[in-house]
């Protein structure tokens, strides 16, 4: 259910001026890590999450669109760092281990699946005890495969999870491509298939396909990615790169460049999600999306501060995806009994205590924060 903010700009000075005081109290300078770490991986995971939530809230939740903008502006760019970050880890996680089949479906789809069906057992029954909703049974049984052909937020138990089918897909299709001296060829076979599949554009993904048509470019993209850092080929290259990547970073230790770096960072960013492509064809509007991505993951890899409260988030970002938007539009006892600024980091809390209760239900094993 929409509800009615009073005041949304206020609202939304004052949540952002509590997100910058919580993340300066986050903040600890960088210790010494490799290049594109797991640390700053779950910073942008966690700015990732972030961004999805702050654009459902606002565009979906809010009857008023003033409410959370310009936090609200950035809900592509938040689901291309999710299917990069994907595509990236997996390839770094294989090249080390080199997972068989079954073991790479063992372990990586459990990590999808077991979070997946307790959030929608629990939803389902919500659903039917609080709100006397009930929803067709295929419907729920395909949810239950991970195949969500629409993502409409009046009819469907939870709209965001169309994303899950395409990042399962993936899953399936990467241990069966994927060979350790032909891994260079992984990531553009995986584009190949998505782009076929755009193309034919079958039936029982038109309500879902101008989604993909955004998105499908940017996992292998994160897949090519990790085979250029990861890749056993590649380490003389890659020394050589990073003896020149430490002279540039030199330069930092000159009074501003550093500060300039961020600030033209910054301003790109900042262009490029006023100029966005949105309504624009969906090649233009992912190729200023995927920059958007990379300008923000080059602001965290400049900076010389590790953010907290983004890898807490980061830490659960796949949970609090699944339980974020039913909590707010279906469950939601925040938003329309409190004042938003209040509502909201109430709301970001509960999430993240059902993350980590998600977790301990399931036993699965967390990552430690990484500082």
């Amino acid at each position: 259910m929409q509800v009615s903010i009073i005041n949304p700009v206020v609202a939304t000075e004052i949540i952002t001026a509590f997100l910058l005081i919580a993340l300066a109290v986050s903040a600890k300078k960088k210790s010494a890590e490799g290049f594109f770490s797991l640390a700053l991986t779950q910073e942008l995971k966690g700015l990732a999450i972030l961004m999805i939530i702050f654009s459902h809230l606002g565009f979906f939740l809010a009857t008023d669109n003033h409410f959370l903008w310009p936090l609200s502006l950035w809900a592509g760019v938040g689901v291309n760092l999710f299917l990069f970050l994907s595509g990236f880890g997996l390839m770094a996680s294989q090249l080390r281990k080199n997972l068989g089949v079954k073991e790479f479906y063992r372990r990586h789809l459990s990590k999808i699946f077991l979070p997946l069906w307790l959030s929608l057992t629990v939803i389902l029954i919500l659903d039917a005890w609080l709100l006397k909703l009930y929803y067709p049974w295929p419907e729920v049984i395909k949810s239950f495969f991970g195949f969500f052909p629409r993502a409409d937020i009046d009819l469907n138990i939870n709209s965001p999870l169309w994303y899950i089918t395409p990042t399962v897909f993936y899953y399936l299709l990467f241990p069966i491509i994927f060979r350790p001296k032909l891994s260079w060829l992984t990531a553009p076979i995986i584009f190949l298939l998505s782009w076929c599949i755009i193309r034919l554009n079958p039936l029982f993904l038109v309500d879902v396909i101008k989604l993909y048509k955004l998105h499908y470019w940017v996992f292998p993209i994160g897949v090519l990615f990790g085979w250029l850092v990861f890749a056993p080929s590649l380490d003389l290259w890659r020394e050589r790169g990073l003896r020149q990547l430490k002279k540039i970073q030199s330069l930092w230790s000159w009074p501003g460049c550093r500060f300039a770096a961020i600030a033209m960072l910054i301003a790109a960013v900042a262009y490029f999600t006023a100029h966005a492509g949105i309504g624009e064809k969906p090649w233009l509007e992912q190729a200023v999306s995927l920059l958007t991505v990379a300008l923000f993951m080059m602001l965290f890899m400049v900076n010389r501060w590790r953010f907290g409260l983004l890898s807490l988030f980061g830490l659960y970002s796949f949970e609090i995806y699944l339980w974020h938007w039913p909590l707010a539009y279906h469950f939601d006892f925040l938003f329309r009994f409190l004042p938003a600024w209040l509502a909201l980091p109430l709301y970001l809390t509960v999430l993240v205590c059902l993350a980590v209760l998600s977790r301990k239900v399931l036993g699965l094993r967390s990552l430690k924060l990484k500082k």
